[in-house]
């Protein structure tokens, strides 16, 4: 009977230390690295496709959009765009958008990074993840593997239950190579005139590159007397880094 009872808070002492080592802060740091990377930081290539839809809550007044991009970025840092095609509402608007991108590519570099700070900086107000500089904001609670992934639930930690920006959601990742898989939740306290909105990013790995592969968001929007549903689906594909410059 002794044995038992001891065998039982060496378990119990065990699924503690894993629940506050979960998860390993190299999965936290890869993660923050993955999904808020510097403008200029990557230079390559990739294809983007957004899907979006918004609608009425019960369905009706629907609107869909599919958007594909080729993009790549320069050694300088300079972004390049094009529309491949368009379509919104079953009607093929490519030549009406890569006209519209144009004019903007024409306003030149620098006040396109002047609507993407501002741009990056209202994201980072309206969400706060679970990386390393706001763990301690959330409680993390391991669950079993699955198809070999780690995975555990995080929440708000208690005092910052009402905090906006907010997750409660779940992380999966690689056990053996600390790479975080995907992330996805549900905001505490939606800013603005967000009433509802989910996420879920998935991350894939190119060599040394971790990357945001695929994010998925959606939710119910209030913009004066108007509800809307709305869902965007946008996938990152054929990611290639530029090669490294002759004497690199």
């Amino acid at each position: 009977m002794r044995r038992i009872c001891w065998a039982m808070v060496a378990v119990t002492l065990a699924a503690g230390a894993v629940g506050a080592q979960t998860p390993p802060v190299a999965v936290l740091e890869r993660l923050q690295s993955a999904i808020n990377p510097e403008d200029d930081a990557f230079t390559g290539s990739w294809r983007m496709t957004t899907f979006s839809v918004v609608e009425k809550p019960n369905g009706k007044a629907h609107h869909e959009a599919t958007m594909e991009m080729s993009c790549s970025r320069d050694a300088r840092g300079r972004l390049h765009r094009q529309v491949i095609r368009f379509i919104k509402d079953g009607t093929d608007e490519t030549k009406k958008i890569r006209a519209r991108l144009e004019k903007q590519e024409a306003e030149g570099e620098a006040g396109r990074k002047k609507k993407n700070g501002r741009k990056k900086k209202e994201q980072e107000a309206d969400v706060v993840p679970p990386d390393p500089e706001h763990r301690d904001l959330y409680v993390f609670e391991p669950l079993p593997p699955e198809d070999g992934a780690a995975r555990c639930v995080f929440r708000p930690a208690p005092g910052h239950a009402k905090d906006r920006g907010l997750l409660t959601g779940e992380l999966a990742w690689d056990p053996r190579t600390l790479d975080p898989l995907w992330i996805e939740g549900e905001l505490s306290h939606p800013p603005g005139p967000l009433k509802e909105m989910h996420l879920r990013i998935e991350l894939r790995r190119n060599g040394d590159l971790l990357y945001t592969s695929r994010m998925v968001t959606g939710g119910l929007a209030r913009i004066l007397l108007l509800k809307r549903r709305f869902h965007a689906d946008v996938r990152f594909e054929d990611v290639e880094p530029a090669a490294p410059a002759a004497g690199d």
